[in-house]
């Protein structure tokens, strides 16, 4: 059993990324880590942690 959401957008790859990085924003999120999947398999994967944004709380989200 597979279960996925899918959407198809008309622009680029970086530009989508881009614009939803700046929607999230503008609701108070932040992108907290990337991952670079274009790796091949005999190279070591990289994570890049960006600093996080938002932790939530302040839109009354409790722990």
């Amino acid at each position: 059993m597979s279960y996925y959401l899918a959407k198809t957008v008309g622009m680029p790859f970086d530009e989508a990324v881009a614009r939803t990085a700046e929607a999230l924003k503008q609701e108070g999120f932040g992108i907290i880590t990337e991952i670079d999947t274009g790796v091949g398999p005999s190279t070591r994967s990289t994570w890049t942690s960006a600093p996080i944004a938002s932790s939530g709380l302040e839109h009354g989200a409790s722990l």
